[in-house]
């Protein structure tokens, strides 16, 4: 048995339509690989336009639940091992900041915390855009303070007006 698609008009087996139980036939108008573009389009949708609420509802589930977290990381380790973050890693250590992995790794044992607002995980390689090399290293920072800064232009001035501001 087949049928056409709604969306791009092929005709395919009745097989390659969603089950849906309201229509006659038992089956969605649009074959699966429409519907799965038009779930992935409307989802990047939302997630652009409610960036900031599933982020704040990621942190909070995670504040909640750090066991959980946890485990979920333990598992996606052991899964997927650190073959993928140290392959980046590796990358950026000699593209964005001129220094060797091992350097990287000896930086970042200086803290085990931000250095600004003190949390433990998410943590990233504050540099000065000015310098290369292992002289460029500031400090450890989590990604959101480290943004923070970029986004202040990463120059004393700002911060101070921005102190200044916060202080009204």
């Amino acid at each position: 048995m087949t049928k056409t698609c709604k969306k791009c008009t092929e005709t395919k087996d009745i097989e390659e339509f969603p089950k849906q139980k309201s229509n006659k036939d038992g089956r969605l108008g649009i074959c699966r690989v429409c519907n799965r573009e038009r779930i992935n389009k409307n989802s990047t949708k939302y997630r652009e336009k409610n960036r900031e609420k599933i982020n704040a509802y990621q942190v909070e589930r995670n504040k909640l639940n750090p066991e959980k977290r946890k485990e979920y990381d333990a598992r996606y380790k052991r899964k997927h091992g650190d073959s993928l973050l140290v392959q980046k890693a590796k990358g950026n250590c000699k593209t964005h900041y001129k220094i060797t992995y091992e350097q990287y790794l000896e930086c970042m044992s200086t803290s085990e915390v931000c250095e600004i607002c003190g949390k433990d995980h998410d943590l990233c390689y504050d540099h000065d855009h000015t310098k290369e090399g292992i002289e460029a290293f500031r400090g450890v920072l989590c990604r959101q303070c480290n943004s923070s800064l970029g986004g202040l232009g990463d120059n004393l001035e700002s911060v101070l007006k921005a102190v200044k501001y916060l202080q009204k």
